[in-house]
């Protein structure tokens, strides 16, 4: 059986920490379906709702471990008004999509 969260159970302040007890960050902002994660000495971060599996007023436990946070990051999340994060919107073309260098 599935169950709903709800985003009103993280709070900003609160501790982030990781399915296997390793502190990630703090909540820096909360938001309907999402929460950006204020990781010390990394760039900040955006989580689905659906990684938490238990909040406080103080503490948000994640279902993920550390070593299992990468692919539970939100990609795309909007920067500003009409600002992205994707790599093609900044600099051209991703790494991989690029021609070969000349000589």
């Amino acid at each position: 059986m599935a169950t709903s969260r709800s985003i009103t159970a993280v709070h900003n302040g609160a501790r982030v920490v990781s399915a296997d007890g390793k502190r990630l960050g703090m909540v820096k902002e909360a938001r309907e379906d999402r929460f950006l994660v204020d990781a010390r000495w990394a760039p900040d971060y955006w989580l689905g709702i659906e990684t938490v599996d238990n909040a406080s007023d103080d503490l948000v436990q994640l279902v993920v471990t550390k070593e299992g946070i990468g692919p539970a990051k939100l990609r795309n999340e909007v920067k500003g008004p009409g600002i992205d994060n994707d790599a093609e919107s900044f600099g051209g073309p991703a790494p991989e999509n690029r021609p070969p260098p000349t000589l």
